[in-house]
């Protein structure tokens, strides 16, 4: 099942800490200071060295994590460095070119095959590695790690926009270093120019856009700087912004800080009283958390006596005795018809 995970719910910290993606389980279960969970009538027993690592019900599963760096999302910061603590690292083999041979053609240099004059990489390894880094600002990567002393570390690299629409020029490395004089593809010479042939500086001999066209009126394009497609020299706006889409809930599950506009597909786990029968039935909540309260059970009702009030009772117990003494007045009533004698005493 895609996007089908299994949330683990903790008694000691009375919440949700983690998330678990071998969703074919019927049953899990900790005995023992051991981890055990049943699939398809079977027994699996977890954290077992003899088995490879991520292969859960016979099937080998990557392991990926998501990580959002946002303290004070107010400053723009600066990251230069990721390490972290753990197993290897994904290292890919280093591939010398031979000058003269190879894609590499210096002048004045003798055909020679150089190494990087590192050991690391003599053989590819499979481990961690790193997909992207993404600010709101620039993009970068990681190739591998450096192991040192434990741990894995190296250097950002930052993703250079060459078309210079989400970059910027003021903190490139070689500023300072002069002017290009002339630019070539595929051997033939770069003619910087305006290549839109609606605007008025169009220039027909150019092939590569310099971005300085000009047209009759205000430009017209997206003018939010939030926009996927945002034209900064555009004026008026047209009504052709584009966004992206995704939960913008930042206590939902599935938070992404880069969405603008949300799509709907926030997921919220809230856990609660999910029976509405119940005394504390919390109609927004997602998860039953087992907190559930009755006055009486539905499956097995119990009459409740309620005790009579003070005054009830006093006039309850006043009306017996009256049907006391009446019952006592029947039985020593005398026949009129019937004539008595006095006994005598010898």
């Amino acid at each position: 099942m895609a996007n089908a995970w299994v949330l683990t719910f903790s008694e000691k910290v009375k919440g949700w800490v983690s998330f678990k993606s071998f969703v074919d389980m019927q049953l899990a279960i900790s005995m023992a200071n051991n981890y055990y969970t049943f699939e398809s009538g079977d027994i699996y027993k977890h954290y077992n060295e003899d088995v490879g690592r991520n292969t859960f019900y016979g099937e080998f599963t990557n392991s990926s994590l998501d990580v959002v760096l946002n303290e004070n999302p107010g400053l723009v910061k600066v990251f230069n460095t990721l390490n972290y603590e753990g197993s290897q690292s994904k290292v890919d083999r280093f591939v010398s070119d031979a000058i003269g041979e190879g894609t590499l053609d210096l002048d004045f240099q003798p055909i020679t095959t150089y190494s990087d004059q590192e050991y690391y990489n003599l053989s590819k390894k499979d481990g961690w590695s790193v997909e992207s880094i993404v600010t709101n600002i620039e993009e970068g990567n990681i190739k591998e790690f450096l192991e040192k002393e434990g741990k894995w570390f190296n250097n950002i690299n930052r993703k250079t926009d060459i078309t210079l629409q989400a970059s910027d020029s003021g903190d490139f490395t070689f500023q300072g270093l002069g002017q290009i004089r002339n630019t070539t593809i595929n051997g033939d010479e770069v003619v910087f120019g305006c290549t839109d042939i609606n605007a008025l500086n169009y220039n027909p001999l150019a092939n590569a856009d310099d971005g300085k066209c000009e047209y009759p009126g205000p430009v017209r394009g997206c003018t939010d700087p939030n926009a996927l497609n945002y034209n900064p020299l555009a004026v008026l706006d047209d009504g052709s912004c584009e966004y992206r889409t995704g939960c913008t809930n930042p206590l939902a599950i599935n938070y992404d800080p880069l969405a603008v506009v949300d799509d709907g597909s926030c997921v919220i786990i809230k856990p609660g009283c999910t029976d509405p029968s119940a005394l504390n039935y919390d109609p927004s909540a997602t998860v039953d958390n087992g907190t559930c309260r009755y006055d009486v059970l539905p499956s097995d009702p119990v009459p409740i006596i309620k005790p009579r009030p003070t005054e009830e009772v006093k006039e309850v117990k006043k009306v017996e005795e009256i049907q006391k003494v009446e019952e006592v007045k029947e039985k020593t009533k005398i026949n009129p018809s019937v004539k008595t004698t006095k006994s005598s005493r010898y």
